[in-house]
């Protein structure tokens, strides 16, 4: 692992909904949500962000919600990308570079295999920086 440093520019994140999340107990026990449970998860209206993000989800897991899926989080980051520029609910501050640059990332965020790759999108150049290296042994 290492040390990094982020630029938040203030800005605080608290997750509040751990309701589809997947977790190892110390144990090494894995408590998860099988989300083929949920009704009406999967068939949402067509073209909305979030149910899209749970179908994509369901294709990359096969259904299996017990396993470890870093590409889910990734498709949780293009929700957000695809939120951000949606025309219900448009970023009113963004400038028209911005939102062309929000869309060139959401065209390759799509192939990214786990957010480690997402953070080192030019998107976020200059944002976040190594502050020190942890050696592997």
């Amino acid at each position: 692992g290492s040390t990094i440093r982020v630029c938040t520019e203030g800005v605080m994140v608290r997750l509040i909904d751990f309701t589809a999340s997947r977790l190892q107990t110390p144990g090494s026990d894995v408590a998860f949500c099988d989300l083929e449970l949920e009704d009406g998860l999967f068939d949402g209206p067509k073209g909305k962000p979030q149910f899209e993000a749970y179908r994509r989800m369901r294709k990359l897991t096969g259904g299996d919600w017990s396993g470890s899926y870093p590409g889910t989080n990734v498709l949780w980051v293009l929700y957000l990308a695809e939120l951000l520029l949606s025309t219900d609910k448009p970023v009113p501050a963004a400038t028209a570079a911005q939102k062309r640059r929000l869309r060139e990332f959401k065209s390759r965020v799509t192939g990214y295999r786990c957010c480690a790759e997402v953070v080192c999108d030019e998107l976020f150049a200059g944002l976040w920086t190594v502050v020190q290296e942890t050696s592997q042994a």
